[in-house]
């Protein structure tokens, strides 16, 4: 299970990585670590393991050396927050209050996983956007997700 996360994890960080470029690093200095923010419901088994699944990466990336961006290596740095979605009668106000609060301390360069209750998933796309960060989402329960990025592509 632990490799298939982490399979899952670096397949994320090569397409977050092809896409960095054209985005953050203009921001990058040399040597200085690229940020991953991971917003998730920490106390569900599924962003506690997606959490661990990020750090096990990083660990191993990092390890080898980190990443190329452009000419210059970058170690990875990864954040998380917990947003609590998965509690009853969370509203999503709170999880994305969550959210931005992880961006504006942390200012990741990109947000990895995120979130997997749907109305949080959909409402944190217009945030990322509004900062202008990649997102790589590792599930969207809801077929809302991709109509809403083909009805309004320029934004996400």
């Amino acid at each position: 299970m632990k490799e298939k996360a982490i399979f899952v994890f670096l397949f994320l960080m090569s397409v977050l990585l092809t896409v960095l470029p054209q985005t953050a690093h203009s921001q990058l200095k040399p040597g200085e670590p690229i940020v991953i923010g991971v917003p998730t419901a920490l106390g569900s088994i599924e962003g506690r393991d997606g959490w661990m699944a990020v750090q096990m990466a990083v660990d191993e990336i990092n390890a080898k050396g980190g990443v190329q961006v452009g000419s210059t290596k970058h170690q990875l740095k990864a954040f998380s927050i917990d947003t609590r979605e998965h509690e009853p009668g969370i509203p999503v106000h709170d999880a994305l209050t969550a959210m931005e609060k992880l961006i504006l301390e942390r200012k990741p360069h990109a947000i990895a996983l995120g979130n997997f209750r749907s109305e949080v998933l959909l409402a944190s796309m217009d945030l990322i956007s509004k900062y202008k960060l990649p997102y790589v989402c590792s599930i969207a329960m809801t077929p809302l997700f991709q109509k809403k990025i083909l009805d309004e592509y320029d934004n996400y």
